[in-house]
């Protein structure tokens, strides 16, 4: 993975992460603390490798590397580990998704964090962020919330933004 696609992901998952600390956990049991924990007291957790590299156990890459190829305009690869799409040696366009948790768009987090322009036609709850990392970035309020970015390279957005409201639609469809 080339440097550039390592800190725009880790720009992407940085406020996440923060977030994911925060919390009350005064009430919480031993084995709330530990949700991998199973009644025997042994260990249920999947491995690391089992969420596709997302970030949420369960979630797997929506989309094949032609579906985003398609949209892109461009031949890509799909990266399982980081759900990534590049063209061979990492140029550009690419694309990623990334999975979030449902709740945070609830307690308003997308908003909150620069995502705030909701976007129609996706099928749940969408809302845009042009400054971040990448060049155009969709939060997703979906059953199975999802971060959809797109990077183009280029200093308009337009394409970015119709290719990563295309690649959101995709994926809500996809279930």
């Amino acid at each position: 993975m080339s440097a550039r696609r390592w800190v725009r992901a880790a720009a992407i998952a940085v406020p996440l992460v923060l977030v994911a600390g925060c919390g009350d956990d005064e009430d919480a049991s031993p084995d709330a603390a530990d949700p991998s924990a199973d009644a025997a007291g042994g260990s249920s957790a999947a491995s690391p490798d089992d969420d596709g590299g997302s970030g949420r156990d369960g979630f797997s890459c929506p989309l094949s590397a032609e579906e985003v190829g398609d949209v892109l305009g461009a031949s890509v690869d799909k990266d399982d580990t980081t759900c990534t799409y590049a063209p061979s040696g990492g140029e550009l366009p690419s694309a990623g998704f990334m999975a979030q948790l449902v709740d945070l768009c609830d307690q308003g987090f997308p908003e909150a964090n620069g995502y705030t322009e909701p976007v129609g036609g996706i099928g749940a709850d969408a809302f845009l962020k042009t400054d971040g990392a990448a060049t155009a970035e969709l939060w997703v309020c979906a059953p199975d919330a999802f971060l959809v970015w797109v990077d183009t390279g280029d200093s308009d957005p337009s394409t970015a933004i119709a290719q990563v409201g295309e690649l959101a639609s995709q994926a809500v469809a996809a279930g």
